[in-house]
């Protein structure tokens, strides 16, 4: 009995090695969004540092960060 349980035991740790070992390196998260604006407008928001605090979400959850 005691040996059945070893040897299952043993399937379930090698099984979960081989998970573990088979995944991927590196993962890739994408989000996109669509914004309603011309494209030079968007791209004088981002382009212009001292206007990041106006639309960053780091902004809106640490008021105190420096960029």
């Amino acid at each position: 009995m005691m040996q059945k349980i070893l040897i299952g035991l043993i399937a379930m740790i090698g099984s979960f090695l081989a998970l573990i070992l088979l995944q991927p390196s590196d993962y890739q998260i994408a989000r996109t969004t669509t914004i309603s604006a011309p494209p030079q407008d968007v791209f004088a928001q981002i382009d212009d540092f001292h206007r990041w605090q106006a639309w960053s979400p780091w902004a809106e959850r640490d008021p105190k960060a420096k960029v």
